[in-house]
């Protein structure tokens, strides 16, 4: 089973529908999706610094968050279904959106804080589910970049810092930006994307 990290600004993007389509050719491989929160998420944080609530209560309502994105997704595309459970995770009879908010609510070790968006529910889930690995798809395009450390894309605020809670040094992590989708539209790809997207090397110390 893979899983793919769709950022929160994907939201906002017109090419949107057209990324999910493309997505949906895979679906004979178990794919599950973790979206972020986008729009939803910030006005969480601008709510923050007016009503001065705890950063593990705004952690939540940010989870929360990330599931009105995914009843969008699941609106405008109806084969992608949405479900709480893990145990629906590896079917491959469809794709899915994981809904995390029911189980990290719960989750003594999943730290939350605003350093734990949904890169690092993903990795959570990739951790819990012995996954083949994780994918994150970003707004931002990556195509050029020979070489991609982990460390660097925290520094810039690319991925959060929390991941390093959820995964090891032979984890494995792939990241893409906007350039996917043409990627997706090539027929002679296939499943060979898998191999051909950027690895994110791993470095431990911040």
């Amino acid at each position: 089973m893979w899983i793919i990290k769709l950022g929160g600004s994907w939201l906002t993007n017109p090419k949107l529908k057209s990324l999910l389509i493309a997505i949906e050719k895979f679906k004979d491989v178990p794919i599950t999706l973790v979206v972020g929160g986008g729009i939803f998420a910030d006005s969480i944080r601008n709510a923050q610094k007016y009503i001065k609530f705890d950063d593990r209560f705004a952690n939540y309502l940010a989870i929360k968050s990330t599931e009105q994105y995914a009843l969008i997704i699941n609106k405008i595309a109806p084969y992608i279904s949405i479900t709480s459970k893990l145990s629906l995770l590896r079917s491959s009879k469809n794709l899915k959106i994981w809904l995390p908010s029911k189980h990290l609510s719960k989750e003594k070790k999943f730290k939350k804080n605003w350093e734990s968006t949904s890169d690092s529910i993903a990795c959570w889930l990739y951790s819990k589910m012995k996954s083949d690995g994780v994918i994150f798809i970003k707004s931002l395009s990556f195509e050029k970049k020979k070489s991609l450390k982990l460390i660097d894309l925290q520094k810039k605020g690319i991925i959060d810092r929390n991941i390093l809670s959820y995964v090891k040094k032979k984890s494995c992590l792939k990241i893409v930006g906007p350039e996917v989708l043409q990627l997706l539209n090539k027929k002679k790809i296939g499943r060979k994307l898998l191999r051909i997207l950027k690895v994110l090397s791993y470095e431990k110390k911040m």
